[in-house]
């Protein structure tokens, strides 16, 4: 490295940048009135915005703008907003510099509230955006002709409707996302195909495409005797308006600056020396955004390539292990799954995406007779990742690693990379593959001790997940009327990033959507094999008069291979053996009390926890007869409770005084939606929960709510702060 001065100085240069931002200070200039804007909009009211368009992209059903050098007007006052994200019903044109007012709510992008859940802010942050709106009303300002924008958009859009137009509907979503950068074009269960076969890379521009195109471009305009400097100024300028085209991808970016570099080596007659190169484009990345630093597309993209400068001259199946290997601690941080045979299906897709490119990209241009070859290879590779999915463990659950887990993988992980390099002439080097499995386990491990309870938020809904001392795993409703698709994207990566690669039993209290949708969610990825995750018994609430949504419920479980599992008042579920024992009795609903069609509030499916001296009751959204039922059914057992679900998301007839006074929790936890249009909690209620004395946990201000208990002492922390300790 001493002979690379220029690589030396780019690595310590993004150390300290990485530093700088570890500690919390601004690197980036801020609109000068950001926190007065914040404080503005944390009541939403109507405001007008006016800004230009930099982006205008219509997707199916809705547009979506970009906004930039925009101001708010409130009070004579005009505030700097920065960028914003205006989404729009329908589709629209609006070309690139014209001047918009747009009349509507303005918000913040939101962080995560849960565990795993996927930080929009963040995303947004790495696009500079600060403020998203959302259906407001438009109006046109001022024409105006952004000509570089306008021909950018134009190009997208063109590519993205000539591939739709020359090829099947079933390839045409994977190639449009391959050569715009534009991953809406793919179906949702494609995405989940190509995540778990490990091939998720191919759909994005990633440098190995950027390379294909500017080398190819390099050598016809060499084969037709184009000069050395017009042939590599010709081939880098088309690369770098192919990169504004598709939207700047940080693995584009990177590719487009190391081939410029390599254009210019060629052109100067200096040695390109890849280190250098990959550090420089890493520095002028990290210098124009240094979030990117925690991005994970950034870190892949990174690690891959560094990977492959120091092992460049390995076999292909070598080094596909080396960067798996090198990349597995990246890939977990972030995504919480291993796809197994990655590396095995990698080793048929990289050497094929040449192929799909090039007649990708001649099909496109030449119509539908030169076609077919790219949607044989798209086809072929979509029936190898079909037929991986279904091989055994095809991505494994494996959980947010922890710092001794990437620290023991390290250490094995140097040991494995230095061994195939000292043997790499022999087959002793062979016997460090034998590790591979032994690396990999080591982020297996999750010990668990006592009982861990997290209340989700989900919006308004209702979601919980247990996991008990034994090592079984019970998701009791997950469902939400505001959030959208909460099971894909709320739930399940909450119980990814847990490693729950198995919930033993999945309670549906009643059947209302914000309390079974997310399940259903769950139970459809299961049937159709898009996820790993694997379920064992539903349980639903007896019913001696099963509504249409019951039935349709059940079908779905014995379809997912799940048992189906009816309850009612008195049934008992036992967990693990002497101290480690956990109970879950069921304490509704009960038939005796079930109405002709049934009220399926009240026919809630009621659980109490118990764990040592700890007991928790969840309720559902028990009400009207069955919280009568409930409240007698407590009083001659005596049993009070540490923790409460509130019933009903908080609302002003549920959880009378009488019902508190008797089961007295400690803690309460209320799950209800942001500025719900229940107005969920009532101020009723919550006067009556302080007047109990119980401490109130709201998902809605304070993101999931976690209590964790030997059986003896418990906690309280809730995922945005403000937790509140107690003890049974």
């Amino acid at each position: 490295m001493r002979r690379r001065p220029l690589c030396l100085l780019c690595l310590l240069v993004i150390g300290v940048l990485y530093g700088i931002q570890l500690l919390g200070l601004p690197l980036r200039r801020e609109p000068s009135d950001i926190r007065a804007v914040d404080n503005l909009i944390e009541t939403p009211f109507t405001l007008d915005v006016k800004g230009e368009v930099v982006r205008c992209e219509a997707r199916e059903d809705y547009t979506v703008l970009l906004l930039d050098h925009s101001y708010l007007f409130h009070n004579s006052r005009q505030l700097e907003l920065g960028k914003v994200r205006v989404s729009l019903r329908g589709t629209a044109g609006y070309p690139a510099g014209t001047l918009l007012c747009v009349q509507g709510i303005l918000e913040k992008p939101e962080g995560p509230s849960n565990p795993g859940q996927f930080d929009q802010a963040a995303w947004y942050a790495l696009q500079d955006i600060r403020y998203i709106m959302k259906n407001p009303q438009v109006r046109v300002l001022k024409k105006g002709r952004n000509p570089f924008g306008t021909f950018c958009d134009g190009c997208r859009r063109i590519l993205t409707d000539r591939v739709q137009t020359v090829y099947p509907e079933d390839v045409s979503g994977v190639l449009g996302a391959m050569l715009s950068g534009d991953k809406t074009l793919v179906d949702p269960d494609e995405k989940s195909l190509y995540r778990m076969g490990g091939a998720s890379h191919v759909l994005a521009i990633s440098g190995l495409h950027v390379t294909l195109l500017g080398m190819g471009l390099f050598r016809i305009l060499r084969l037709v005797r184009v000069p050395l400097p017009p042939a590599a100024g010709i081939s880098a300028a088309s690369l770098v308006l192919y990169a504004f085209v598709t939207g700047l991808g940080v693995s584009t970016v990177r590719a487009t600056i190391m081939f410029t570099l390599i254009m210019l080596a060629k052109v100067t007659g200096r040695t390109y020396d890849m280190p250098t190169g990959l550090a420089l484009a890493c520095l002028l990345i990290v210098i124009e955004n240094p979030l990117w630093l925690t991005n994970a597309g950034f870190l892949l993209s990174f690690t891959a390539v560094t990977a492959l400068c120091i092992f460049h001259d390995r076999s292909p199946f070598a080094g596909g292990v080396i960067m798996y290997v090198c990349m597995l601690p990246v890939i977990l941080s972030f995504f919480y799954e291993i796809p197994l045979y990655g590396v095995l299906v990698n080793l048929v897709v990289v050497p094929l995406m040449p192929f799909v490119m090039g007649f990708g990209i001649l099909g496109t241009a030449l119509g539908r007779p030169f076609h077919w070859p790219a949607v044989w290879l798209l086809r072929f590779l979509h029936f190898l990742l079909e037929e991986t999915a279904h091989l055994p463990a095809a991505s494994l659950i494996a959980g947010r690693p922890s710092l001794w887990q990437i620290g023991g993988y390290a250490v094995l992980a140097f040991i494995f990379l230095g061994g195939i390099t000292a043997f790499r002439t022999s087959r002793k080097r062979f016997l460090f593959y034998a590790m591979l499995p032994f690396m990999v386990s080591v982020f297996l491990i999750r010990p668990r001790e006592g009982l861990k309870v997290t209340f989700l938020d989900v919006g308004q809904g209702d979601g919980c997940v247990l996991e008990l001392p034994g090592g079984a795993t019970v998701l009791v409703d997950s469902g939400s009327s505001t959030a959208r698709e909460v099971g894909s994207w709320r739930t399940l990566p909450f119980l990814k990033y847990e490693g729950i690669r198995r919930l033993d039993y999945i309670v549906v209290t009643h059947m209302d959507s914000d309390h079974s949708g997310g399940i259903r969610e769950i139970l459809l990825a299961i049937r159709d094999r898009r996820t790993s995750l694997r379920g064992g018994t539903v349980v639903l609430p007896y019913l001696e008069h099963p509504s249409e949504a019951w039935t349709s419920m059940a079908a779905l479980a014995e379809e997912a291979g799940a048992r189906v599992l009816a309850v009612q008042a008195g049934d008992v579920f036992i967990f693990g053996k002497g101290e480690n024992e956990t109970t879950l009795t069921v304490l509704g609903p009960d038939p005796a009390v079930e109405g002709d069609p049934p009220d399926e509030n009240a026919q809630s499916v009621v659980l109490g926890l118990h764990y040592g001296y700890f007991d928790c009751l969840l309720t559902g959204d028990v009400q009207g007869a069955g919280e009568e039922q409930l409240m007698e059914r407590l009083k001659k057992a005596g049993e009070t409770y540490d923790v409460l679900k509130v019933a009903h998301h908080g609302s002003r007839n549920s959880t009378p005084a009488a019902f508190l006074r008797q089961c007295r929790p400690t803690v309460s936890v209320i799950s209800s939606g942001k500025n719900n249009l229940y107005g969920h909690p009532s101020e009723e209620l919550l006067e009556r929960l302080r007047d109990a004395g119980a401490v109130i946990c709201r998902t809605d201000r304070q993101g999931s709510v976690t209590i964790e208990t030997d059986g003896d002492v418990y906690t309280v922390q809730t995922f945005l702060g403000d937790g509140a300790p107690g003890a049974p």
